[in-house]
């Protein structure tokens, strides 16, 4: 097989007030559908390494960049991102998963956090040798003091094991 361009559509909006240097990009990313000839990272971003990848399943973004300068004359800039995943599937180094859905309101700039609520993950059958299935947990990412990733909050973890129930708060 011969890997091709990742298919998608993205729209984009610019506004630009130059004399006052102020702008923003809307952008909107539909209907992107990754599969195993087109994987969502490789086909992305060159020379990836890290052993994440997605193969299947609907991505949607979208998002706006904005750029001003404060009344002192100093530079600010804001990315946010809605996001949307539907029955994504995919591998992190050898652990399979399948039918993950994940809905979410990000900020990326200045600080990596969750915009609203936490969100809601989902994943339908998870294989790392012995079968996960129903997950399901809260998320919500919080600005770290250590650095510009963020840390993670989970909260209402549940998941079907070895013919059991497992549960969690606040991890």
């Amino acid at each position: 097989c011969e890997r091709g361009p990742l298919n998608g559509v993205l729209n984009s909006v610019f506004r630009l007030n130059a004399l006052n240097g102020v702008g923003r990009a809307d952008y909107t990313i539909q209907d992107m559908r990754p599969d195993v000839d087109r994987p969502l990272f490789s086909s992305v971003f060159n020379d990836w390494t890290v052993p994440l990848e997605i193969v299947s399943g609907e991505i949607q973004v979208q998002g706006r960049y904005r750029w001003w300068r404060t009344a002192t004359g100093l530079p600010r800039e804001n990315l946010s991102a809605d996001v949307q995943l539907q029955n994504i599937g995919g591998h992190y180094e050898g652990m399979l998963f399948s039918g993950l859905t994940y809905q979410d309101s990000i900020e990326l700039l200045p600080q990596f956090r969750s915009r609203g609520d936490a969100a809601r993950l989902s994943i339908a059958d998870i294989d790392i040798g012995i079968a996960i299935s129903d997950f399901a947990s809260g998320l919500r990412f919080l600005p770290s003091p250590l650095g510009p990733l963020p840390l993670l909050k989970v909260d209402e973890l549940q998941m079907r094991l070895l013919d059991g129930m497992l549960t969690g708060e606040r991890l």
